[in-house]
């Protein structure tokens, strides 16, 4: 948990509270096998959790990661000799192409932002074009993204930060 940033600690802490403790929480965790692991997966991608609905394979996929670390934990202090979530079974997730937008598109984009908010209309225009516009090229390179959060927006990196402990 060192490694994680606040973010991370505070939604896997949200996933071991609503998720993990209704349903696997009363079990020992040497009692914990690939069957359960796999039996709330189906659960949760049928009916969620009690006073939920149904999950997305990517929800899911985000529980499995929070199950195995802390498996892998128990497995470190030698609580269990294997990690059943290394054999458990989760959802795939489709990553749907994304098609991005006609040139057309953009310029009438951009085009109404001017009119409405000229920050927002700045941003767009130096997220999108991060160099001259080649004839030949037709495709933009993003750095960034906007994201919301507790009512505030803010540009945020498209790619994860370098960790102070980069492998040599």
């Amino acid at each position: 948990m060192a490694d994680w940033s606040p973010a991370t600690a505070l939604a896997h802490g949200s996933i071991i509270d609503r998720h993990l403790m209704p349903t696997l929480g009363a079990k020992a965790v040497t009692k914990i096998t690939t069957a359960d692991i796999d039996a709330l997966y189906a659960r949760l991608r049928s009916r969620g959790v009690p006073g939920g609905r149904p999950l997305g394979a990517a929800s899911v996929r985000r529980t499995h990661v929070v199950v195995h670390a802390a498996l892998a934990q128990a497995v470190r202090w030698k609580w269990l000799r294997i990690n059943p979530a290394s054999n458990a079974t989760p959802p795939r997730v489709v990553t749907p192409e994304i098609v991005p937008p006609a040139p057309g598109d953009v310029a009438r984009l951009l085009a109404v932002l001017a009119d409405l908010d000229a920050p927002l209309h700045a941003y767009v225009r130096l997220a999108a074009i991060r160099r001259p516009p080649q004839p030949d090229r037709r495709a933009a390179l993003v750095r960034r993204r906007l994201r919301r959060r507790h009512g505030h927006v803010r540009p945020v990196s498209t790619k994860k930060a370098p960790t102070s402990s980069a492998r040599s």
